[in-house]
C-alpha cells in the first residue's frame, strides 16, 4: 500500500497523496 512505502515514496506520489489524501486513506474522508 501507499502507506507502507513511508519515506521510499517518490515525490509525485507524495505531491498526490497531498493533493488527494482521501484516496490514500488519509483524507478528511475519515
Amino acid at each position: 500500500s501507499a502507506c507502507a512505502m513511508g519515506s521510499m515514496t517518490p515525490i509525485p506520489v507524495q505531491s498526490a497523496i497531498k493533493y488527494f489524501p482521501a484516496d490514500f486513506g488519509m483524507g478528511e474522508a475519515k
